[in-house]
């Protein structure tokens, strides 16, 4: 079955569809012709999805309430659901650790109580997004089947998940399978994540303040990470399953921030001032192996660093009205 059309009528969820990457998710559904639905919180700004508004649904579920949950779950009847629920701080700060556990691991876990237990739910697949985070400072390419080392209250929340989902599928036979995107860059992304910060002080001509960007990281475009979704509920892919979404190659902070400043058209040396600290912890070494996504889902991202730059410092200087 072709993509193109195996969305056709699907009944498709997304939690924390306002974000970043559900955005760029419910447009390629409706792309595909799908009934999309979303979970926010009522506080979420929608600026995202303000043009799509009319052609979605949007719910505003309370998850300690079983009741109305169930209520909402049998409005909406989803076939798959993409779980994008999540505060998705970066900070090693142990004050937000229950505020975070609460939002991102006891939601999604009510969730799935709750899907779990309504006798009229038909779900086919429920995808687990987890973060690339959950490896911390192990071992690169980080592989799906090493130890998770949590450096985050953030990443700990989506380690919970990941087990969570490995006991559903394996116990109780859930339909679940987890996902870690590594870090994803692309247009509407406006918060201070490094690329975002990084584009848009080259743009306002602000100085930035940094380390020495010694450390690597792996990069993937939005675009990408979308195409690999849009394949999991159609693969050969098996419950209980993990899977990397990353493009597998390592870029040097340092390399990155440079390319921005061409891009931008901006001299490097202008604006940079390397004068913070590493965090503690920092990890230096931070790529995957993409082998198994590769192989399981027929993908490959197609997006070269460069060209999802332009794209990105593009989309931002529309946005900044730059």
């Amino acid at each position: 079955m072709e993509i193109e059309n195996s969305y056709k009528g699907k009944r498709i969820l997304i939690t924390g569809g306002s974000g970043f990457i559900g955005s760029h998710l419910i447009e390629e559904f409706l792309k595909l012709g799908a009934k999309v639905f979303i979970f926010v919180k009522k506080e979420s700004d929608l600026w995202r999805i303000k043009h799509l508004k009319e052609r979605i649904e949007i719910f505003y579920p309370d998850y300690n309430k079983r009741e109305s949950l169930n209520n909402l779950l049998n409005e909406v009847n989803p076939e798959i659901i993409f779980n994008l629920l999540a505060i998705t701080k970066q900070e090693r700060n142990p004050d937000l650790l229950e505020k975070i556990i609460e939002n991102n691991f006891l939601s999604t876990f009510k969730l799935i109580n709750a899907l779990k237990t309504n006798p009229f739910m038909k779900l086919n697949l429920f995808v687990n997004i987890g973060t690339c985070e959950e490896y911390g400072d192990g071992e690169v390419p980080f592989l799906e089947n090493q130890r998770e080392i949590a450096v985050s209250p953030y990443s700990l929340s989506k380690v919970f998940q990941s087990h969570l989902a490995s006991y559903l599928s394996k116990i109780e036979k859930f339909p679940i399978v987890t996902v870690r995107p590594f870090l994803t860059y692309g247009p509407k992304q406006i918060n201070d994540l490094f690329i975002p910060y990084i584009i848009r002080s080259f743009l306002k001509e602000e100085k930035i303040h940094t380390t020495k960007m010694e450390q690597t990281r792996d990069l993937i475009y939005v675009d990408d990470v979308i195409s690999a979704l849009l394949k999991i509920p159609f693969s050969n892919i098996k419950f209980g399953e993990i899977i990397n979404i990353g493009s597998g190659v390592e870029t040097k902070m340092m390399d990155l921030v440079k390319k921005i400043a061409g891009i931008c058209k901006k001299n490097y040396q202008d604006y940079v001032i390397i004068d913070k600290p590493y965090r503690q912890g920092e990890t230096i070494h931070f790529y995957c192996s993409n082998e198994k996504a590769r192989k399981l889902l027929k993908w490959a991202p197609e997006t070269s660093l460069e060209e999802g730059l332009k794209k990105t410092i593009q989309w931002n200087r529309e946005f900044l009205k730059i």
